[in-house]
């Protein structure tokens, strides 16, 4: 009996030498490594740089389209919601229409001559002579050349009045004159006015006053053919709510010019 406890006593004890012989062979002796292949990390890496950068990007587009939107500054830096009106680059102050039309020349017949006769505007800056029709115009090209006007303002019409088939020969001649001047003066703003309308009365008297209008639709389609502005004294004139007509029911009063149509030139030049 003794013998056999003896002998199972031998075994376990090997079995303890054999199990940490093991062990010890296990966490002592360098092991071969396992070869590793380069071109897996690479693309693993590269997939997570790709995954991090569009999670990013879509972070940023959801950050931009949850913030308020806020006006962008103009070139000069400031909001064009706090950007200054332009101001008028004529105004009448105190009555003095000589300083707001220094660059402007009125140019045509007795209808705006009178404003040098009121003593309203100087002598060059209103070319004009009773009776005038657009020979008159050709004839004055050169002083008005001469004088390089910023704005020019044409006034003819009442002198050239006929039966509507002569109508066409009057804008041709009329038209032609403006093309020159276009091409003379190229930086010159040109207007073209309509004919002021007359009191009924007035026609009894001249027959022709009764194709004004007439006269004015082919003057308006004239402007638009050369690309000058046209300015129709007709639809203003209804807007009145006091007489300007003088006696003879053609000629405007002196209050026309100071009150109404020297102010509207201004209006329209500032327009430019």
């Amino acid at each position: 009996m003794g013998k056999k406890i003896k002998i199972g006593i031998l075994l376990v004890a090997i079995a303890a030498i054999v199990f940490l012989s093991v062990r010890f062979f296990i966490l002592f002796i360098p092991q071969k490594a396992k070869p590793i292949d380069p071109e897996q990390g690479l693309a693993y890496l590269t997939s997570l740089e790709a995954e991090d950068l569009s999670s990013r990007e879509a972070a940023v587009a959801e950050r931009q389209s949850e913030a308020p939107q806020t006006a962008l500054p103009t070139e000069q830096g400031t909001s064009d919601l706090t950007q200054a009106p332009t101001q008028p680059h004529h105004v009448i102050e105190d009555g003095n229409f000589r300083k707001a039309f220094g660059d402007i020349v009125i140019a045509g017949d007795s209808l705006v001559k009178a404003i040098w006769e009121y003593n309203i505007l100087d002598a060059d800056q209103v070319i004009a002579e009773i009776g005038a029709g657009v020979g008159y115009l050709y004839d004055t090209l050169d002083a008005i050349v001469a004088q390089a006007p910023a704005y020019l303002i044409l006034h003819y019409g009442e002198n050239e009045l006929d039966v509507p088939e002569n109508a066409d020969g009057f804008i041709a001649r009329y038209a032609e004159a403006v093309r020159t001047l276009q091409q003379r003066l190229p930086q010159t703003v040109i207007f073209v006015d309509s004919i002021f309308p007359v009191e009924d009365f007035a026609c009894e008297s001249e027959p022709y006053l009764r194709y004004v209008s007439f006269y004015n639709e082919k003057l308006r389609q004239m402007a638009t053919d050369l690309g000058v502005t046209y300015l129709d004294f007709t639809a203003l004139w209804q807007t009145f709510d006091k007489d300007y007509y003088d006696g003879d029911g053609i000629h405007p009063t002196k209050s026309f010019y100071t009150e109404q149509y020297l102010p509207y030139l201004i209006s329209e030049v500032n327009k430019k």
